[in-house]
């Protein structure tokens, strides 16, 4: 570590090279130092807050990175890493050197796109990547600390809310649907068994057994610039079988019986843009709400918390890595069911209040809405209704018809169930409808 003195102007300056970490050099020169001690404590300085990296271009950091990265990550996901880096991190940051990234250009750069109207979802994300650059390179490169990581994220993605079709709306879409063929199979597919659109479409013959009315999904199906790749899943929780409910196992199997097939050929080559604008057509005539494909995956779990389903077995069903993520992503819909338990208490102590008294209805799914009972009422028969909505219309109709009766006849009226009955039987919800006693 030499210091040199200048004979012209009496003082000292320290000079030195530094590598870059690939077999090139740079030269430091620094002048002006008063004495031997502080130009050596310059250079000692600068070892310690600067890296071989210091002085490489940005550009050339997030390439390197980016190479690492594609010895491990997918294609898709290379694919939108490196989106993010053309779109909104190399135009600001490609041409400077790494010793010049200081914290505040960072937080200048989040503003820079906020005011360009670039969601916050996306600066966010961008964040994500231009730390993980920096990330990598203190691994690996020496690198002495993250100037994203010290300057913070300005912005945070708001809380994702998931649209979802409930049981009834999908109905009314089946019976509104002109498509009767693959693509309505596809959505039927998706909405009852939560699997992910790359899942549907890497399904093989083999996939499927018939006999015991289960599908096996242990690949999943992408495109990059139109090229195909079928991979694994991601996790190996994502390797699952998952029981089919017979009447649309049936529906894949006359699928299936009306084409021929090789054990490994694609089961259902449609395209992802054709269920999308289905979709998009039945929310704007029908008046639903709008959902992407994504969103049918939503819409099953949304059922089975519905249903009174626990959180494990929804990780199990939809291949999720840990029951956080599950708990995490479907928040909201648990805080929904919170919400109706809070109702029902307060259905309780209304009734109380005024005289009422409430009946449960059982509303059993199948494959044409649905048959309803009424257990209080033992002398209304069971009778099918196609929906929800028509459920509760009859059941509550044919209960208030009996109440007359009964008390025309002067006869006593049965006494309600409990507001909160044992957990219904599989894919049976519960209705309740209220009735004014007579004082």
């Amino acid at each position: 570590m030499p210091a040199y003195k200048d004979k012209v102007r009496k003082t000292w300056y320290a000079q030195f090279r530094v590598s870059d970490g690939n077999g090139n050099y740079t030269t430091i020169k620094k002048r002006g130092f008063k004495t031997k001690k502080e130009a050596l404590a310059y250079e000692a300085d600068f070892g310690d807050h600067y890296s071989p990296s210091s002085f490489l271009k940005i550009s050339e950091m997030v390439e390197t990175y980016l190479n690492d990265c594609e010895n491990h990550l997918r294609p898709k996901t290379m694919y939108n890493k490196r989106r993010y880096f053309r779109l909104y991190i190399l135009p600001y940051f490609g041409n400077l050197r790494m010793k010049d990234m200081i914290p505040v250009r960072v937080l200048n750069w989040e503003n820079e796109l906020l005011k360009k109207n670039v969601s916050p979802t996306l600066v966010e994300l961008s964040f994500i990547q231009l730390s993980s650059v920096f990330n990598f390179y203190m691994k690996y490169h020496g690198l002495k600390s993250n100037p994203a990581k010290l300057a913070g994220c300005i912005v945070s993605a708001p809380q994702k809310k998931y649209n979802f079709w409930t049981l009834d709306e999908f109905h009314k879409f089946l019976d509104w649907n002109p498509d009767k063929g693959i693509l309505t199979l596809c959505i039927k597919i998706l909405y009852y068994t939560g699997m992910r659109i790359g899942e549907l479409k890497a399904l093989t013959l083999s996939d499927i057994d018939f006999s015991e009315n289960t599908i096996s999904i242990s690949k999943t199906f992408s495109t990059v610039d139109g090229k195909v790749y079928i991979n694994p899943p991601k996790t190996d929780s994502g390797n699952r079988t998952i029981l089919i409910p017979p009447f649309l196992m049936k529906q894949i199997k006359d699928y299936v019986d009306s084409i021929y097939l090789m054990p490994d050929t694609l089961l259902f080559p449609v395209y992802e843009s054709s269920i999308r604008n289905l979709l998009n057509k039945a929310s704007n005539v029908l008046g639903l709400p709008h959902i992407r494909i994504h969103d049918l995956r939503h819409s099953n779990a949304s059922l089975l918390v519905y249903l009174g389903y626990s959180p494990l077995m929804i990780k199990e069903r939809l291949g999720h890595k840990n029951i956080k993520v599950t708990l995490d992503t479907y928040a909201q819909m648990y805080r929904a069911e919170e919400i109706e338990v809070v109702n029902e208490l307060d259905i309780l102590e209304v009734n109380m209040e005024k005289n009422l008294i409430t009946y449960p209805f059982f509303y059993a799914f199948n494959h044409t809405g649905g048959l309803v009972s009424i257990p209080d009422f033992p002398s209304i028969a069971p009778f099918e209704a196609s929906s929800l909505e028509e459920a509760k219309k009859t059941g509550t109709e044919l209960v208030g018809k009996e109440l007359k009766t009964l008390f025309s006849s002067g006869q006593s009226i049965p006494d309600s169930s409990t507001i909160f009955p044992a957990h219904p039987a599989k894919d049976t919800v519960i209705l309740y409808c209220s009735f004014i006693l007579p004082s």
